[in-house]
């Protein structure tokens, strides 16, 4: 990717999980998003039982720049089942079985009968994963500033979609935000499980014995949190 004016090129993806799948032509890895970027929603727009055609898209009063898409449907052969993310476009074509984002294409058959996508878009960034992880697409994008707009149709037809959930997504490097929803949101950091903090984005919860939560750097945190104390499950630095 190029980013004009800027001292860099290329892409920082989001952290993914790997995980490896027995399939009918062998073993194969999945790459999906780690379970803490859910920690950075926020307001979300849900439909269930939606039919998406042309001339009509359910997002059309949904305004933003960040934003965690989650779409389930059922393609009908010839038809073309397209999401406009800021001005660019997300196609998966079902007489060919493909998927695309800009300039990547790659094949992606359904799986009992529906394809199933999650497209995460930051403000340089598009990064669609399909099928649970099967496929994945970076793109590097420079929207127009005053596009801030989502869309969802169908060309030659019209699909059945089983449920269509759009996350608004805070900043991850905005404190205050994090520390409103870091103790209800946050997923348990599997190396910090026994130990009483949950992890969010670089950021420790620790709960006392009280219930009360404080936040410091995750850095922090594991420096001061020893193995012995993780394994024996007590409590680091006097909690």
């Amino acid at each position: 990717g190029q980013y004009p004016g800027m001292p860099f090129n290329q892409q920082m993806t989001i952290p993914v999980e790997l995980t490896l799948h027995s399939t009918d032509r062998g073993p194969r890895l999945r790459m999906n998003p780690v379970q803490e970027l859910k920690s950075l929603r926020s307001k979300a727009h849900k439909w269930t039982d939606l039919r998406l055609k042309a001339g009509e898209n359910p997002l059309d009063e949904i305004q933003g720049d960040l934003f965690d898409l989650e779409v389930k449907f059922k393609p009908v052969r010839g038809t073309q089942t397209s999401f406009d993310l800021r001005g660019h476009k997300v196609v998966y074509d079902a007489a060919t079985q493909t998927l695309s984002s800009g300039e990547l294409r790659t094949t992606l058959k359904p799986e009992d009968g529906t394809i199933y996508l999650r497209m995460l878009l930051d403000r340089t960034s598009i990064e669609v994963f399909g099928n649970q992880g099967q496929v994945y697409l970076p793109l590097c994008i420079l929207p127009n500033d005053d596009n801030r707009s989502l869309g969802a149709s169908c060309a030659h037809g019209e699909v059945e979609v089983e449920f269509f959930h759009v996350h608004e997504l805070m900043s991850a490097w905005d404190t205050a935000q994090r520390k409103r929803t870091a103790v209800s949101t946050a997923v348990r950091n599997p190396c910090l499980k026994r130990s009483g903090m949950l992890s969010v984005f670089g950021v420790a919860v620790r709960k006392n014995h009280q219930g009360q939560s404080t936040l410091m750097p995750l850095s922090k945190a594991l420096a001061r949190s020893d193995h012995e104390s993780l394994r024996s499950g007590r409590l680091p630095y006097g909690g």
